[in-house]
């Protein structure tokens, strides 16, 4: 592979992959001018960072905002760090028309009450008319909550902080199509006397579901009326604190026949302040593996 391979294919990465990360005002502004409208036909990502200087979305807005599908037709990707909830609303209501716009990341969204919450989800899944098929909202984000009316056929893929368990029907009832759904509950609640009355939809298409639940105490039974839901998940990925034994010794036969067939990894606390961690994984723990005939790397 000769230089000039290299150095051809270096540029055209620069040009594909456009980050601002920490850059500064002045220095984005220079780029928004006199770089971007040259090579905004080829940008396939674009990140637009908050944290180091909160003007440079307003000034990426002032713009571009009324010509993006202009200036970025290939755009697939993009990122924002740091925004709050009107920065971000006021962003999003600049993607129009992006055909290959498919994928939005949230880094460090915060400041986002209660109130704001459903406005917030409504407003990234009908973005870009209704084209994000990925959402990706990193775990220092702040919760958002799912209105169980709505519904957003275009999901397929989810990551997203919650607040309660008790907030994962209306998810569930809303993105019925989500292939990946990646889920952090952040609060510790106490709705084990409810679980069996909360009314799940089930999600036929989902093949990989991650849920991390450190402040709410898992029983078997809960565990159970949630996997119900699933039934044709390959990839399960839980990080639970329980009460309930059966969860820790793995090798009860009401874990094995609930979790036998899909589980990748479980890590199971026996309760939040013991913090005993059980692993389950085919390198390190090959008789209880034999278990999980489907246990995938």
């Amino acid at each position: 592979m000769g230089l000039n391979y290299r150095i051809t294919d270096m540029i055209a990465q620069y040009r594909h992959h456009v980050s601002f990360y920490k850059a500064s005002i002045l220095t984005s502004d220079y780029l928004y001018i006199n770089v971007l409208p040259q090579i905004g036909f080829h940008v396939r990502s674009l990140v637009i960072d908050r944290n180091y200087s909160c003007l440079q979305d307003e000034l990426f807005i002032e713009h571009f905002g009324k010509k993006m599908s202009m200036i970025f037709p290939k755009l697939e990707r993009i990122s924002l760090t740091y925004y709050e909830h009107d920065t971000l609303l006021i962003f999003l209501d600049t993607l129009h028309d992006l055909n290959h716009l498919n994928e939005i990341r949230l880094y460090d969204f915060f400041d986002n009450p209660t109130s704001n919450q459903t406005i917030t989800v409504r407003s990234l899944c009908q973005a870009n008319n209704h084209r994000f098929t990925t959402i990706l909202v990193d775990d220092r984000s702040s919760c958002l909550h799912f209105d169980d009316n709505d519904r957003y056929l275009n999901v397929l893929r989810l990551r997203i902080n919650l607040t309660s368990v008790i907030d994962l029907p209306a998810l569930f009832a809303t993105v019925p199509n989500v292939h990946y759904l990646d889920v952090v509950i952040s609060e510790e609640s106490d709705y084990s006397k409810l679980f069996n009355e909360m009314k799940f939809t089930p999600l036929l298409h989902l093949i990989e579901f991650q849920l991390k639940s450190l402040k709410h105490g898992w029983g078997l039974e809960e565990l159970s009326v949630l996997l119900v839901q699933l039934p044709i998940v390959q990839n399960l990925l839980l990080s639970l604190s329980t009460f309930d034994n059966r969860l820790v010794e793995v090798e009860d036969q009401q874990t094995q026949n609930l979790l036998g067939q899909c589980i990748t990894s479980l890590n199971i606390y026996k309760n939040t302040t013991e913090r005993s961690l059980i692993t389950v994984n085919e390198e390190h723990l090959p008789i209880i593996a034999s278990v999980f005939p489907r246990v995938r790397d």
